[in-house]
């Protein structure tokens, strides 16, 4: 049934743009390649002409740019008209790994315009979409996952390859904290064993994307460490507030605070990490200010953001965005922290 239902959707497409959130991380990227190298070999496999382009919103964090495909990704910053024509002119749209216009910045409105069908590749809560076809679950460990199960959903395994197979792992490996997540299922693992019969090589993958710190990336992240760390015991939290002018002296770019939240978790004792940066220069110079959550156990931290900090995602990671100055924004966490207490306080007596 549901290779007959994507064989009649896509053979009446012809120009498909594949949206990822802002700085796409590898679930989001490795998704839409994985989509995208598929759906390709599909219209090829029938002699018919399709364009499908993927569009994101931000650009590419540098240890992403090695996934195939990766160097084909429109990106808004350097190509914004492109990006908005090829919505414009689509006739079908991808969500991957996101699942409310507002993750895509800018672009936002072309999606709100648009009035052709959706699909929905995502993992996480509360979707602002009506797709036309649907792959979400909040429970999947990762939009890579889900993307698996739609491309092996058109039951032409012959179509899959080591690149489309590289991709999917990239994105689940990455969205799991390599396999440690609790999120992490036997189905997540029985996909990796299949992956793995495609050639895909796991220590490759994870020395592409996490040895490859620049010098400046170690420095900026050794300085967050020492200097930026803030740890409250009585809140089981730990937080760094990175200013904007630590992001300029270390010269960072996209996608390379990238793991760094995960420290404040490492401190004993934390159940809730928190890592806020000031990104007003992203933001044309008017104040804003990224947040990043993760936590331990029954911490929600999906809720904490959809609350009080425009965001959502996961029960132990999520992101939010406010606009003030990274001074205001970081009293306001503190503000709000509170309505955490009980429940950090009794996770840590669990």
């Amino acid at each position: 049934m549901n290779a007959h239902r994507l064989e009649t959707f896509f053979s009446e497409k012809s120009r498909i743009a594949i949206l990822i959130h802002r700085n796409p991380d590898g679930d989001a990227l490795g998704s839409a390649l994985a989509i995208r190298h598929f759906l390709s070999k599909w219209y090829h496999k029938r002699n018919k002409p399709v364009t499908i382009d993927i569009i994101s919103p931000s650009l590419i964090a540098y240890f992403l740019e090695w996934l195939p495909g990766a160097s084909e990704v429109i990106r808004f910053p350097e190509s914004p008209e492109r990006a908005r024509q090829i919505i414009r002119e689509a006739d079908s749209l991808i969500y991957v790994d996101f699942n409310a216009p507002n993750r895509i910045d800018e672009l936002s409105e072309e999606l709100e315009r648009s009035t052709v069908p959706v699909i929905l590749i995502d993992h996480h809560r509360e979707p602002q979409v009506e797709p036309a076809i649907s792959y979400w679950n909040p429970e999947a460990a990762s939009s890579a996952q889900l993307a698996w199960k739609f491309i092996k959903d058109f039951n032409e395994t012959d179509l899959i390859d080591k690149n489309i197979a590289e991709c999917i792992y990239t994105g689940i490996m990455t969205d799991t904290g390599s396999f440690r997540f609790r999120s992490v299922t036997p189905e997540v693992h029985r996909i990796v064993a299949e992956l793995l019969e495609y050639g895909v090589d796991p220590d490759k993958v994870y020395s592409l994307i996490y040895h490859r710190f620049s010098l400046r990336r170690l420095q900026f992240f050794g300085h967050s460490i020492t200097f930026r760390i803030r740890h409250l015991p009585e809140f089981r939290t730990t937080y760094m507030a990175i200013p904007a002018e630590d992001l300029v002296r270390f010269n960072i770019g996209p996608g390379e605070t990238e793991g760094l939240v995960n420290y404040t978790l490492a401190i004993e004792g934390t159940r809730l990490g928190v890592l806020m940066i000031d990104r007003t220069r992203e933001n044309q110079g008017k104040p804003m200010v990224r947040f990043s959550f993760r936590s331990k156990g029954n911490v929600h931290v999906d809720e904490f953001a959809r609350k009080f900090f425009n965001g959502g995602g996961h029960h132990n990671a999520a992101g939010g965005v406010l606009y003030t100055t990274l001074d205001e924004a970081e009293t306001y966490f503190l503000q709000k922290l509170s309505s955490l207490l009980p429940v950090l306080v009794a996770e840590n007596e669990a």
